[in-house]
């Protein structure tokens, strides 16, 4: 979160408040796991203050963005750049080589300002959303919290702008601009959030009615105000709800919809509450005890510390770890104590130092110098490294074909585990998150409405016409189908998808009809598939086995052939936190041996179908990736799971051609020309 102007008269109690919102996010994040709404009380606490200080440039007639700026400017630029530079260190010390690139790339993002938009657009892609969390990644609100600035000196034109042109009133004007923004911003938000949740929760649209309503505040000042007993109950019922948020709302999902106008308007009733004629039990005067206080005032760099240490504490002692009652009250301890030295050392003299009209000094230099430097630190050693990784990618050996990946399976695991000690493993570890190929260039995600459809591949005249089908485990497979399709004289269109897939989709599935509605015309229609690959259904429940059934039955009926391919196995917390933190030997040893039993340990619903039904084909795949009672990690020097439990694009390669050989085998239908 980043700072806000003081008021001219200091209310204690926003203090407090922040003090709660930043303790709320950093109990929810280490603890907790959930959304706690704190966030949204900075979003309106943030408004209320930066509304004041544009009506000021209005009131003056005259906008002074470099003024503006300046001033914030001189507020973030400190912490934020220290706290990044923090987060490139640890990265290069101790991340894992997995996610050292996604790191650095947020890293550069939120130092442009434009985290929120990184992670809305990485956020929708199934293939990211259960990648480890980077040390920057709160950073997000910190990027709209940017854009908002900018948006708010804009507004602040547009009203000066009316005022001169239409002698209209400043703040009534700025109060029509804004409660129009809510109205706007809040539909948006509301509707975005129904139809792509993980979207909405970054983007900035979704956001600016939350700074809006604070601003309303603002503008309405001492004519919008609470005193004596129905302060003190709807500011101590504030502190409460705010408290309970995280804890008793369906969060998940949730934000930044309606949801979110609980901690808004929590924030709104403390904003509106005075201390006059203050209750002993008010809200207000429990926010304004002096340590709150003074927590309030480091508030923002408790919240920019907090999450990098967590992310450090991980880092140490396991990706999945949950800090318990020791750990995690340290890593706040130790973010309380760094951003309190962070102000005090650094802060508070840039703000007495860079004033304006004061001239330069050897002081005011050395710390422009260490600003730029950790500024370099949070940019340029990132741009440095990925390009780095690029190069190292290029000139990554190729292993012996006798031995690469599933081939080592067949010509003798130990010997060529032996023969390939010390060659590098491929994929880069680097690029171990990146490696799907073109998996997910016609996959539809869960938010979709509609089925994306790309061109077949293959010739118009095919002899077979292919479909393949199923969840983000089919897409792994898709590119490998579709580069043979010339060779095999097959058309393959590729239709994988997150949710709605028509083989385990029930009818009245909640925003399935227009995609359920393609597939049926798409299986059943005048030009039915000659053949049907499913893949990856472990969706058994909700009576997952039953729709497959009658799925298959219609297909079946229609006179297309299926194929059941066996799914591959999945990870558990142990042997994909040692996939992340392992170096090369260890990952290739035994000691990251997934247990088959364990890898298998789900219910993988196409496969337990085509074991009962005599006209699917079933395909089994254990073999492909597991020996003698377990799953290695590397196989021929090649990792094979990009994550808990989607193949790496280059493995999928090695063991593709010994798959599509089964396919051969147990069908009539499917020979090779």
């Amino acid at each position: 979160m980043t700072q806000t102007p003081a008021p001219t008269k200091r209310r204690t109690e926003i203090e407090g408040l922040r003090t709660v919102a930043a303790l709320l996010v950093a109990f929810y994040h280490i603890w907790v796991g959930r959304v706690s709404g704190g966030v949204d009380v900075f979003f309106v606490v943030t408004g209320f203050f930066i509304t004041l200080t544009v009506l000021k440039h209005v009131d003056a007639g005259r906008i002074r963005p470099l003024a503006y700026f300046g001033r914030l400017i001189r507020r973030l630029l400190p912490s934020a750049a220290i706290v990044l530079a923090f987060a490139g260190f640890i990265t290069l010390l101790w991340a894992p080589a997995p996610l050292m690139q996604r790191n650095f790339e947020e890293i550069i993002a939120s130092s442009l300002s434009f985290e929120n938009l990184y992670l809305a657009f990485n956020a929708v892609d199934y293939l990211n959303a259960e990648d480890p969390k980077t040390p920057v990644q709160h950073f997000w609100a910190m990027s709209i919290q940017a854009q908002f600035y900018v948006l708010w000196l804009l507004v602040a034109a547009l009203v000066l702008l009316m005022v001169k042109v239409l002698a209209a009133n400043a703040r009534k004007t700025m109060m029509i601009v804004l409660a129009t923004l809510v109205v706007l911003s809040l539909g948006l938000s509301i509707w975005q959030t129904a139809v792509a949740q993980p979207f909405a929760y970054f983007v900035p649209w979704t956001r600016m009615w939350e700074f809006a309503v604070g601003g309303i505040l603002a503008i309405l000042g001492s004519r919008l105000h609470l005193r004596g007993t129905v302060a003190a109950i709807a500011s101590l019922g504030a502190v409460v709800v705010l408290v309970l948020t995280g804890a008793v709302l369906p969060v998940e999902g949730g934000f930044p919809g309606i949801i979110a106008a609980v901690p808004v308007l929590a924030a709104a009733a403390i904003l509106v509450s005075t201390r006059e004629d203050e209750k002993w039990w008010a809200g207000t005067r429990l926010l304004s005890w002096s340590p709150l206080v003074w927590l309030g005032s480091i508030a923002f760099g408790i919240y920019l510390w907090h999450w990098p240490l967590l992310v450090l504490y991980r880092y140490w002692y396991g990706l999945d770890g949950q800090p318990g009652i020791l750990a995690g009250p340290a890593i706040i301890i130790s973010a309380i104590v760094l951003a309190y030295l962070t102000k005090r050392l650094l802060e508070n003299p840039v703000q007495r130092w860079w004033r304006p009209g004061r001239a330069a000094k050897p002081g005011r230099r050395i710390v422009t110098v260490g600003l730029v430097l950790a500024w370099c630190i949070a940019v340029v050693i990132p741009v440095t490294t990925l390009v780095s990784a690029d190069v190292r990618q290029n000139e990554a050996p190729v292993v012996a074909s006798e031995c690469n990946g599933y081939n080592a399976l067949t010509a003798g695991y130990a010997a060529c585990q032996e023969a390939l000690q010390g060659v590098p493993l491929s994929p880069p570890r680097a690029e171990l998150l990146d490696d799907v190929s073109s998996a997910y260039v016609c996959y539809t995600q869960s938010d979709a409405s509609v089925l994306k459809e790309c061109d077949p591949v293959g010739p118009d005249d095919a002899e077979l016409k292919v479909a393949v089908i199923g969840n983000s485990h089919a897409a792994m497979l898709a590119p490998a189908f579709n580069a043979m399709a010339e060779s095999r004289n097959w058309q393959v269109t590729s239709l994988p998808a997150n949710g709605c897939v028509w083989t385990f989709t029930r009818d009245e599935a909640e925003g399935c009809g227009t995609r359920l509605e393609q597939q049926e015309q798409l299986f059943l229609g005048d030009d039915p598939f000659d053949v049907v690959v499913v893949v990856g259904g472990y969706f058994a429940s909700g009576g997952a086995h039953e729709i497959i059934n009658q799925r298959i039955q219609q297909l079946v009926d229609a006179g297309s052939k299926v194929i059941a391919i066996e799914d591959n196995p999945r990870l558990d917390e142990e042997r994909y936190d040692c996939q992340l933190r392992a170096d090369d030997p260890k990952l290739s040893g035994e000691e990251c041996a997934l247990p088959e039993e364990v890898g298998y340990g789900f219910d993988d619903a196409y496969w337990d179908v085509a074991q009962e039904r005599d006209d699917v084909i079933a395909i089994p795949t254990r073999d492909l990736y597991c020996i003698d009672g377990d799953c290695p990690l590397v196989i021929g020097g090649v990792i094979v799971y990009r994550d808990e439990h989607h193949l790496t694009s280059t493995y999928v390669a090695t063991m593709f051609p010994e798959l599509l050989s089964r396919i051969d085998e147990r069908t009539d239908a499917l020979t090779a020309p």
